[in-house]
């Protein structure tokens, strides 16, 4: 969920961004296919989560009700320091809102 948020805030607002190449290239490595495009990844990622059979947060007992206080922790988190691009708080919220419905 993160690196497709990453992905589309980074080519609203910044498409020349080094890490848009280097999601590209992350994607031409997990697949193996010179020209994939950085959004590959993410299908491959995904794909992996399924075939591992990984749970996702509503899964684990996380809820939409949760969504402003994950919101507000993620966006204090030390972690946050190493994104490749500032998430809004709307952006943080679809990261959390993908990550609660996501199926494997």
């Amino acid at each position: 969920a993160v690196m497709a948020v990453n992905i589309e805030a980074l080519r609203a607002r910044h498409p020349g961004h080094l890490a848009l190449t280097r999601y590209r290239e992350t994607a031409v490595l997990l697949t193996g296919r010179e020209g994939a495009a950085a959004e590959e990844a993410v299908g491959w990622v995904q794909e992996l989560i399924r075939r591992l059979n990984l749970p996702s947060l509503g899964a684990l007992g996380f809820t939409t009700a949760q969504t402003e206080e994950a919101v507000s922790k993620a966006a204090r988190a030390s972690s946050m320091q190493g994104n490749p691009v500032a998430l809004t708080e709307q952006a943080l919220a679809a990261v959390y809102r993908r990550a609660l419905s996501f199926s494997s």
